[in-house]
């Protein structure tokens, strides 16, 4: 591979896909591990819409870290790419590229040609996000990827659906339903999503007799006309209440609130429980239009009170509740239990039809109507606005009515234990995860598996033309071809719907409906796992899966329930759920707000590495992570840093081999350091703890740049050779184990990065790629925790330094005589460290006096005090109190008192007094002084290190090699002489052959400058 000097991220990423391509890595590392031990994955499927979101770029980067981490670590890793392509969305999409809308002109542009354009408009998407998600960088088996539109995957799913009717689970059923008005399509309670809106609620009275009523309370007036019964809870008083000339029953509980409402007064007349209302007959008002006649025939409990202690209670309404089984799915099941039909005359659409003044208004969208003529009839007592949560259909947007259809459906309510159970297996990341599902299945109800559109997979149920009750299932397409004779290419209904199957001098035609496509995804448990239908119990349960956490209600659901039925057990071992991805301000990503981000726009400005980087470890588990340019960018820097490390190893003078018999210090610690790192990963990789392996990762290798390159840049320039080699070892085995951790998160420039290291002559880097490498064990002989502690503590004296040099305006390439530190630890690696990075001639041991200045914040003494803030202010002038004060205030007290006064730590803020020639900070460990004074010698050395930083600008702006010899000139002018001292380590660390003090600078390279009012000019030029 083409080796790079410069990180450019984009060009990186196009030389490393190049070599990929070239070479065939990605079937390589496949091939290597073939036959190793298994590691099964499911790729949870995105839609084929042909547009990538930023979330989905985060979901695929979080896979593909995993994946490769497994490779390396010895798997054969099952890594076949997947994607959902049937449902409403791709036959709507592709009804607007032909110009057609609805069943009817569906048909008559012929469902064989629009099943056809439905697939090659699924297809094309997926090619298109197939390059997308390549140039993510991810190493998945596109080439193979699992289709739902495939034969092969369809086959699959008519496998579970025999086998759940083979184990008495599969069954047809009257049942209330969500129903998506818009699309003419049932809803399954995983494709809803719950908006808060306003409705209009009423209260509407039935007549019992004579001028008694019962009060009932609705939010969903459209369903009044296909009441059949009022229910009441049995164990609640119920009051019946004289209201002017009339006769109500309401809930004891409820009664003052409800009359307060209406802005009515009352007087109760009698009280009974719930179950002496029971049987109590009302008539409707609408009786004639809706036909109950021929109902009360078959029908007893038609217009009765009904008990319910599950859905009636206190929380609003009048404690009776509007009982109408064909309008929603609680009604339906008290309906169920006492006799009545789901009763509704809908159609479709949410028409009213056959439904006498009713016919022809729209169930919801037309309330105001209902309402009206509610009111016309002299049921209405009370209307008023209501604002509660409606369920939505996930894929229209619209809001759901209920309806009564025959559906197929999959028994699984029976099943709850079972469920929860084996959902207790599962370890979950972040464990609200756990509790979040646990708390989806308890509520859990059997799932409808049909519906009535074009493009799915067809339901493999064929009905005998004669007799209804008398069905085939079918599992398979081989069971299929041989009942009909004939080989099938594909299983869409444009192929199946003319096939019928005679058997025992029976005719069985397909039943009209496709699958949901909850099946599609939930079979995707097997049918990802395998290129045949053959034995899927081996791939039960898998090992991990990883998806957004809207995921608890679809796809952890559809697994787990295709899991149960199948096979008994749970679907997956782990699962890792992330949050969505926001823009800066936490809001969700949008077109019509201007906020939305594609991958492209980030990977091509800051490139792939960096976004994966970003996104892997932006947030923990199931929180959202709300994209910020200014955290990616920071990323790309510090990719920077680990680039300009081996960079570092690449320009080093001399052929060194791989020594690491001589460690000093410095390198006894980074290797503590980097085996410490490779513990922490493997653990959370363990865990499964995925976000937090790039911050281990990038807090190691910039620790290596801020601490070891800066102790080590001296002998590394100017040392011995054995110095250099220890270096040189250091630092490539210290690459050689960061490259291989972080190859799984940014695969592009650690691929260039190993590509430009296999240059070196050494015992490392010598696969034909990175990600061929080994995955990093612990070697526990190199951990050395007490000298991790040792260097961890000098760093935050260093910092506390700096910030001394910072406040004393004085630059760290200024020597200061000394620094005084007042630190419990007092090691030799604390002086060696300390002298060296704060430039400090002599460090120090001793107590530091310090003098406190203590400064009021004013706004919050006067916030506690009032007028006896003057008080404060006055003790605050006496010693004795300002003492007590202080000590509060060190001892980092929260809240404290002084005499009679009770402080909290925000009414003060605590300055140190400065010292004549020296500056003191205070910091965790202590207190830090440092000698500030100077004098001819250190001020001379100071100027030599200035002069070093100019030559080697110098040598930057002629675009020198490390290699390369000079000759300089120097014009001193108004430097002292003493200069001249350090100009043997001067000409060391620049490479200069020769130094030359002229009057007049001969060489075209030159600068002139005045540092601290001295002047002075200096000359350069390559050597010949």
């Amino acid at each position: 591979m083409e080796t790079m000097k410069e990180c450019n991220l984009l060009t990186i990423q196009k030389n490393v896909r190049q070599f990929w391509s070239e070479q065939n890595i990605y079937q390589k590392a496949k091939q290597r591990l073939a036959g190793k031990e298994k590691y099964y994955f499911i790729d949870g499927p995105p839609y084929t819409s042909g547009q990538v979101h930023l979330g989905t770029a985060w979901n695929k980067s979080l896979k593909d870290m995993l994946l490769r981490i497994k490779r390396m670590q010895g798997f054969d890793v099952w890594d076949r790419a997947g994607y959902d392509m049937h449902g409403l969305p791709i036959e709507h999409a592709t009804e607007k590229e032909l110009g057609i809308q609805g069943a009817k002109e569906i048909r008559e542009f012929g469902v064989d040609a629009f099943i056809d354009a439905c697939k090659d408009y699924a297809t094309k998407n997926m090619l298109k996000m197939n390059d997308v998600f390549r140039d993510l960088g991810l190493w998945l088996d596109f080439e193979n990827a699992y289709q739902t539109l495939s034969k092969t995957y369809m086959d699959g799913e008519w496998w579970f659906i025999k086998t759940a009717f083979e184990k008495g689970r599969l069954y047809e059923g009257l049942r209330t339903t969500m129903w998506d008005p818009k699309d003419a399509t049932a809803v399954a309670k995983h494709e809803s999503e719950y908006k808060s809106v306003e409705d209009t609620a009423i209260f509407v009275k039935f007549p019992v007799k004579d001028n008694e009523f019962l009060l009932v309370w609705t939010t969903t007036p459209w369903t009044i006309p296909f009441n059949l019964a009022v229910m009441v809870n049995p164990d609640l008083d119920y009051h019946r209440v004289q209201v002017d000339e009339e006769q109500w029953w309401i809930a004891a509980d409820l009664y003052e609130s409800v009359l307060q409402r209406l802005v009515r007064s009352g007087k109760i007349l009698e009280t009974v429980k719930g179950t002496e209302l029971e049987g109590l007959s009302y008539t409707h008002p609408f009786a004639k239009d809706m036909g109950f006649d021929a109902l009360a025939q078959d029908h007893k409990a038609l217009h009765t009170v009904l008990l319910s202690k599950e859905y009636v209670d206190t929380s609003a309404g009048s404690g009776l509740v509007h009982c109408a089984p064909g309008c929603g799915p609680e009604d339906f099941e008290v309906g169920y239990r006492n006799g009545l039909p789901a009763f509704n005359t809908v159609d479709v659409h949410g028409v009213f039809q056959e439904s006498g003044q009713f016919s022809g208004l729209r169930a919801k969208k037309d309330d105001a109507l209902f309402i009206q003529k509610i009111e016309d009839a002299g049921c209405l007592v009370h209307q008023h606005a209501y604002v509660h949560d409606y369920p939505h259909a996930e894929r229209s947007k619209e809001a759901v009515i209920f309806r009564t259809t025959k559906q197929w459906f999959i028994k699984v309510d029976d099943s709850k234990d079972q469920l929860i159970r084996e959902n207790n297996k599962i370890k979950w990341l972040p464990q609200a995860g756990y509790n979040a599902f646990n708390s989806w299945l308890e509520n859990l109800r059997d799932n409808s598996i049909s519906k009535q559109r074009f493009w799915g997979t067809p339901l493999p149920i064929w009905r005998n033309v004669d007799d209804p009750e008398d069905i085939l299932v079918i599992g398979s397409a081989k069971e299929l071809e041989s009942l009909v004779g004939k080989t099938l290419d594909d299983l869409h209904i444009s192929t199946v719907d003319a096939l019928e199957i005679s058997q025992d001098g029976k005719t069985y035609k397909r039943v009209p409906d496709v699958l949901d496509v909850w099946v599609d995804a939930g079979t995707a448990l097997w049918n990802a796992l395998r290129l045949s239908v053959d034995d899927p119990i081996q791939y039960v349960p898998v090992e991990f899966i990883v998806e957004g956490k809207d995921q608890i209600r679809g796809w952890f659901n559809l697994l787990h329930i295709c899991g149960n039925v199948a096979f008994g057990e749970k679907a997956f071992k782990r699962c890792y759920m992330h949050g969505y991805i926001n823009d800066s301000s936490g809001r969700k990503m949008s077109k019509s707000l201007q906020n939305y981000i594609t991958p492209a726009e980030v990977t091509e400005q800051y490139g792939v590495d960096t976004f994966r980087m970003y996104v892997i470890g932006g947030t923990n588990p199931g929180l959202d992570l709300n994209y910020n340019f200014d955290d990616v960018s920071l990323r790309q820097r510090n990719l920077l840093v680990l680039w300009n490390i081996h960079k570092f190893v690449l320009d080093m003078e001399g052929e060194f081999s791989v020594d690491l018999s001589r460690l000093d210090v410095e390198e006894e610690y980074v290797f503590s350091k980097l085996h410490s790192l490779i513990d922490a990963v493997n653990q959370k990789v363990e865990e499964y703890k995925l976000d937090d392996i790039p911050r281990l990762i990038e807090t190691f290798f910039l620790d290596v740049s801020r601490t070891y390159i800066q102790l080590i840049r001296e002998k590394a320039a100017s040392g011995s050779f054995e110095q250099k080699q220890t270096v040189f070892s250091t630092l490539v085995t210290v690459l050689d184990t960061v490259l291989r951790l972080l190859a799984p998160i940014t695969p592009f420039v650690t691929e260039q990065m190993y590509a430009n290291l296999k240059t070196l002559d050494c015992s490392f880097f010598q696969e034909e790629s990175v990600h061929f490498e080994s995955w990093p064990s612990v070697d526990a002989s190199r951990l050395n925790l007490d000298l991790e502690r040792s260097f961890a503590v000098s760093q935050e004296v260093i910092t506390a330094g700096l910030s001394a040099r910072d406040k004393a305006k004085r630059g760290v390439r200024w020597p200061c005589q000394a620094v005084i530190l007042d630190v419990e630890s007092k090691d030799d690696i604390l002086v060696s460290l300390v002298s060296q990075q704060l430039n400090v001639k002599e460090v120090r041991f001793e107590s530091i006096p310090v003098s406190y200045e203590v400064k009021p914040n004013y706004r919050a003494l006067g916030k506690a005090f009032g007028k006896e803030t003057a008080d404060v202010l006055t003790s605050l002038q006496d010693d004795s109190f300002k003492g007590c004060v202080v000590d509060a205030l060190n001892a980092g007290e929260e809240s404290f008192s002084v005499d009679s006064f009770e402080f909290s730590k925000e009414m003060f803020d605590l300055e140190v007094l400065p010292k004549e020639g020296s500056t003191v900070v205070l910091f965790d460990q202590g207190k830090i002084e440092l000698d500030t004074s100077s004098t001819p010698a250190l001020e001379a050395e100071g100027f030599a290190r200035e002069l070093t930083r100019r030559i080697q600008q110098l040598r930057k702006d002629e675009g020198l090699e490390k290699s390369d010899s000079i000759v300089v000139e120097i014009v001193l002018g108004d430097l002292p002489e003493a200069v001249l001292d350090h100009k043997e380590p001067l000409m060391r660390t620049c490479g200069v052959r020769e130094f030359l003090v002229v009057e007049e600078i001969s060489f075209p390279s030159v600068i002139s400058e005045t540092v601290k009012g001295k002047s002075f000019s200096l000359g350069m030029k390559k050597e010949e």
